[in-house]
Order: C-alpha cells, then structure tokens, then sequence
C-alpha cells in the first residue's frame, strides 16, 4: 500500500491536504492530530500517459511488466509511489505521465495512533 502524510483542513467533514491537492475521505472517527496518513493500493491508482480533467501529474521511475498491465513505480512530487498502467502504454522511466484514483479508495489512518479513522 502507498501511504502518505496528509495535513488536516477541516475534521467534520474531514478534509485533507496531500501534496497540493485536496481530499475527502470517508472516515468513521476524527484524528487526534492535524495530520492522517492515507493509504492508496497500487492496483487503485491508474497511470496513463492521457491527461484527463482530475489527473495528478507524477513522473515515472520504473516499468515492471505483469503480463496485461504493468507495474508503475512514480514520484508524486517527493512522495515514492506505486500504481498501474495498461501494457500498451509505452511509459518510460523519466516519462511525465498521470494518474487517477477515486476517492473510495483513500484509507485514512490517524497519524498519531496509527488506527483507521
């Protein structure tokens, strides 16, 4: 799973920051802190080389073909991450590409506890 340091916005609804953009995820409980940590598994992160109107542009660090997809490792500003792009996509190492994940998929954790709000 991908996780990354997210700062608190407002608690009800709970709204994040993370690497300059906004989110809301659906949480259960409120953070102890001003910062979560959410976590995004790679097979819920799509990367293509298409901007679309809700794309995050990443760069691309490694390919790793898995048959009918490939593996992306990317850099998303100073965060390492993870996700997966379509095998006929001809993504390179150095490529600027861009990624989509809904907002269902986001966990949130408190960073303080480590619990799943």
């Amino acid at each position: 799973m991908n996780f990354i340091k997210c700062q608190v916005e407002s608690y009800k609804p709970l709204k994040i920051v993370c690497n300059n953009i906004t989110l809301s995820p659906e949480s259960k409980g409120k953070p102890q802190g001003d910062s979560v940590i959410i976590g995004i598994r790679p097979e819920d992160i799509s990367v293509s080389n298409m901007r679309t109107e809700d794309s995050i542009e990443i760069v691309v660090s490694v390919i790793e073909p898995a048959g009918s997809f490939n593996w992306v490792d990317f850099m998303w500003n100073e965060v390492k991450m993870k996700g997966t792009g379509k095998a006929e996509e001809e993504l390179k190492p150095g490529d600027k590409a861009f990624i989509n994940f809904s907002a269902d998929k986001v966990i949130a954790f408190d960073y303080i506890t480590s619990r799943r709000l």
